[in-house]
C-alpha cells in the first residue's frame, strides 16, 4: 500500500512539470488552479520582500512565481495537441 502512494506521488510531479498532451480537460484545469495558486503567493511573498526590503525573499518569491507559470504553461501544453487532433 505505502509504495502505491510513492508512484502517484511521483505521477503527479511529472503531470504538474511536465504536462502530458493528453490530458483530460479537468487535469489541465487542476494544474492551471495550481500555477496560480504559486503566482499569487510568490506576488504576496514579493510585495512583502521590496515593502521591507529582504532580497533573500524577493529572491525566493520570483523562484516561487516561475515554478507558477511552469505549472500553467503544462497545464496549457494538451489545448494545441488536442485542436490538431481535431483537425485530421
Amino acid at each position: 500500500m505505502w509504495p502505491d502512494f510513492v508512484v502517484n506521488g511521483g505521477l503527479v510531479d511529472r503531470f504538474l512539470l511536465r504536462g502530458p498532451a493528453d490530458a483530460p480537460l479537468v487535469q489541465r484545469i487542476g494544474a492551471w488552479l495550481f500555477g496560480l495558486t504559486f503566482l499569487g503567493q510568490g506576488g504576496v511573498l514579493l510585495s512583502i520582500a521590496l515593502d521591507q526590503r529582504l532580497w533573500f525573499l524577493a529572491l525566493f518569491s520570483v523562484a516561487w512565481m516561475a515554478l507558477g507559470l511552469k505549472v500553467c504553461r503544462s497545464g496549457l501544453r494538451g489545448c494545441k495537441a488536442r485542436r490538431d487532433r481535431e483537425s485530421d
